[in-house]
């Protein structure tokens, strides 16, 4: 049965086609998974393709490019299987019409469920093609001895979010920080003076981590689980967003300070110009402090607080959105700059639920991070050569170059939207579930 041409092939040239069960052979089918995965190991395909509800080949003339499986229990359920597209022609939507072949195929034969399972970094593409995530559990069962233990089913479970309210966490973080630092004060020589001296910087990270860790204990969270999974390359890629984040950021720097300096120039000056000042090093000792703090220990305290803990705290009561929403703008306040930091705050909410993994957002913070202190560096290194301080005045006879800088953002963004987000939708990602289940 053939379903026709498509015209989401891409540049693959001549049109694709879609068979439903047709006539193949053990060669073809291992011809087709050797150059689609290099650990391939040949096999007898036959007594598979016996079994199956259908299976779905794409076709360049007469050459399998692609193929995909759907088995069944017998009955209303179907199960999605190696969907697989030759290396030289992925990207180009075939796989997911192979799927979306495969998803009418089951429909047709009275079908009411589809299953499938999918590494994380995988979920785009899955999401694209209609599938939404649900809890699942998998056993591998080569090599095991004995029985596993009785399942209990997910919603007999208490999340342990429910123990963890968010307005508690907060105000014993600011609690832990405040007696962290008095304590240190009563050390002679512990830390400077200076409210924003690299080692007030780091027993403010320290009062935090230490609140977060015994409310972790206490709610009985796992921690492995609320960490997720150990990044891929593939997912590590995503990082990159801090690029196009910073650019953004600086930014939010001129749209949000430069209405309000001609409204309000003295609160501009103390609080954005005074401050972005009284975070500069001013020795290279310091910087190399201040930046082995920003780029390690501030992005994993940060990134358990807001996205690990509190996104799904709200999350839990209020719904995934809210829970983005709420965590990126507490976020935000935190920070001089409040709005390219809560946009920051919802990236590394979706790089968080998308794979499900919050080492990729304390990757990606970190890198940013680690971006801006390089940037800060030639100033430490040849203070007599750096540009000039900001002040108020010069704030609004640049108001160019915020312009200019939100355009080359925005850009970049997209790029990266196109290159790594493309078929994601990014309102569904975040009504989705969140990656910490009971």
């Amino acid at each position: 049965m053939t379903f026709g041409d498509v015209d989401d092939a891409g540049d693959v040239g001549d049109a694709v086609r879609y068979v439903q069960n047709p006539e193949l052979t053990n060669d073809t089918l291992n011809e087709l998974f050797a150059r689609a995965w290099p650990d391939h190991v040949p096999g007898d395909y036959m007594p598979v393709l016996a079994r199956s509800l259908a299976y779905v080949g794409a076709y360049r003339g007469s050459e399998l490019i692609g193929w995909v499986n759907v088995a069944t229990d017998g009955g209303e359920h179907a199960f999605l299987l190696d969907p697989t597209v030759d290396v030289a022609y992925r990207r180009r939507g075939i796989g997911t019409a192979l799927v979306r072949q495969a998803v009418n195929a089951a429909a047709a034969h009275g079908c009411k469920w589809l299953h499938v399972d999918f590494e994380p970094e995988l979920e785009g593409f899955y999401r694209n093609a209609g599938f939404r995530p649900t809890a699942a559990g998998l056993i591998r069962l080569s090599g095991v001895d004995q029985a596993p233990a009785p399942v209990v089913a997910a919603s007999s479970v208490p999340s342990p979010f429910e123990k963890l309210r968010a307005r508690g966490l907060l105000l014993q973080c600011m609690l832990g920080v405040v007696l962290v630092l008095v304590i240190a004060r009563l050390v002679p020589g512990l830390i400077d003076k200076t409210p924003t001296d690299s080692g007030s910087f780091g027993l403010f990270y320290l009062g935090i981590g230490l609140v977060m860790a015994v409310r972790v204990r206490l709610a009985r969270l796992n921690v492995e689980q609320l960490f997720g999974p150990v990044p891929t390359t593939n997912t590590l890629r995503l990082t990159v967003v801090a690029i196009p984040l910073g650019v953004l950021s600086i930014a939010g720097f001129w749209i949000l300070f430069l209405p309000l300096s001609f409204a309000a120039p003295d609160f501009v000056r103390t609080w954005a110009i005074d401050g972005m000042s009284r975070m500069e090093a001013h020795s290279l000792s310091a910087w190399i402090a201040r930046t082995i703090i920003a780029v390690i220990v501030a992005p994993v305290v940060e990134e358990i607080l807001f996205r690990g803990l509190l996104l799904q705290r709200w999350a839990l009561r209020w719904g995934t959105m809210t829970g983005v929403i709420l965590s990126s703008a507490v976020f935000a306040i935190g920070h001089i700059e409040l709005l390219g930091h809560f946009v920051f705050g919802v990236a590394m909410a979706a790089l968080y639920l998308r794979t499900r993994s919050l080492w990729v957002p304390i990757a990606a913070h970190a890198l940013n991070n680690f971006i801006v202190s390089v940037l800060t560096l030639p100033g430490e290194l040849w203070p007599d050569k750096s540009p000039k301080e900001m002040t108020v005045a010069s704030l609004q006879s640049g108001w160019w170059i915020g312009i200019v800088v939100l355009a080359v953002g925005l850009a970049m963004l997209e790029a990266y939207r196109r290159r790594y987000w493309d078929g994601v939708d990014l309102r569904e990602l975040i009504r989705g579930p969140i990656p910490y289940t009971a």
